[in-house]
């Protein structure tokens, strides 16, 4: 075989190693960066200590609506590029996570950056809710799924939530600060689902405090939007990180909690400067 031949053979045989790597990692050309940015404190690997839930959802249960829509959403979604681990860390009798979640820095309203939130999903009780339109107020938003089995993971992420609602309430700030639950999976998760799910863990849904069901046919952008990585594998499992958002009034991105379930007493120290910044603002 001469040099040019053999210089052909070998690119041919690397070029079909690489499809084949490809295929096998379920990985498409036109998906975006799978390392959303705001996980960099974590160098973008669920590994490097982000708590997530990587054994939910059978996608081929008996429950499911729409398995072909589920299996659009799942493919379409932001992907992180390995499974993320369980951690081994655990809740104390209070039902308080040891560890504490990381936030990343504070950024000044000067230096931050507006969400897109021209999205319509739909709530708890079955009303079609725009975003953009809802929000408007400082604002704390988290994602879960209600078939998660991991009682760190999706149903604390709601008890606590449920917490910060009450530590809203005491301080007399809730009709001052949105929260909102996002569903991963938006085909099974119904309204009526997540309303059971939010309120068996304590939830007390408002017009300022909402579970909501995306669009499936917008679930990537959504996801692309908030920089969310989530993980679906070929067998139905979805890995996920545990997240809290924090948005100013403007809808501009301002910290997020991630790693291990938030402290609701550093969150509401964070809340009441967005509230006064808003204050501020209306004011001049």
């Amino acid at each position: 075989m001469n040099h040019k031949a053999a210089t052909i053979a070998a690119v041919t045989v690397a070029v079909f190693a690489y499809l084949f790597f490809m295929q096998n990692a379920a990985y498409t050309a036109d998906q975006p960066d799978t390392t959303p940015a705001r996980q960099e404190q974590t160098d973008g690997d669920p590994a490097a200590g982000g708590e997530a839930c990587s054994t939910c959802c059978d996608m081929s249960g008996k429950d499911a609506q729409d398995p072909a829509a589920i299996k659009a959403a799942a493919s379409s979604a932001v992907e992180s590029p390995s499974e993320p681990p369980k951690s081994d860390d655990t809740v104390d009798a209070s039902g308080e996570q040891n560890s504490a979640a990381r936030a990343s820095a504070w950024i000044e309203p000067a230096d931050r950056v507006e969400f897109d939130l021209d999205f319509e999903m739909t709530n708890q009780d079955g009303t079609t809710v725009s975003l953009k339109n809802w929000l408007g107020s400082p604002a704390a938003v988290s994602f879960i799924y209600t078939r998660c089995p991991d009682p760190k993971m999706c149903p604390l992420i709601t008890a606590r939530m449920a917490g910060l609602q009450q530590d809203l309430a005491t301080a007399g700030l809730s009709d001052q600060v949105k929260l909102a639950l996002i569903s991963y999976d938006p085909v099974f998760d119904t309204p009526g689902r997540l309303k059971q799910y939010g309120e068996d863990r304590g939830m007390k849904f408002s017009a300022n405090a909402m579970a909501l069901q995306p669009n499936p046919d917008r679930f990537r952008e959504l996801l692309h939007e908030f920089q969310i990585g989530v993980n679906y594998q070929a067998d139905g499992s979805i890995g996920h990180f545990i997240e809290l958002l924090l948005i100013d009034h403007q809808g501009r991105f301002v910290r997020d909690y991630q790693g291990q379930v938030w402290d609701n007493a550093t969150v509401m120290a964070d809340i009441q400067k967005l509230v006064e910044e808003q204050a501020a603002t209306l004011a001049q």
